[in-house]
């Protein structure tokens, strides 16, 4: 574990680090060509983080959290866009 890290903030920094590019990717995608909505891109990725922070003790054990992170940047996106 990194030091100085609660297993919470380690779980976290380790699944930002894993995804966080292919995140703000899919979400840019959406927006494609819209430029004023990219900033709604880096949020949903930012709002999917908090939301894995404020559930952890439901979501680390979760079968499928690359799925979840995915899933929810992408509804997170829909909600901001729409």
């Amino acid at each position: 574990m990194m030091k100085g890290y609660t297993d919470k903030e380690h779980y976290i920094v380790e699944l930002f680090s894993k995804h966080y590019v292919q995140l703000r990717n899919m979400c840019l995608n959406r927006v494609k060509g819209r430029s004023e909505l990219y900033d709604f891109a880096d949020d949903a990725v930012q709002e999917a983080f908090i939301m894995l922070h404020e559930k952890y003790s439901r979501l680390k054990d979760h079968p499928n959290i690359d799925g979840w992170l995915f899933e929810t940047c992408k509804y997170r996106l829909i909600l901001f866009t729409h």
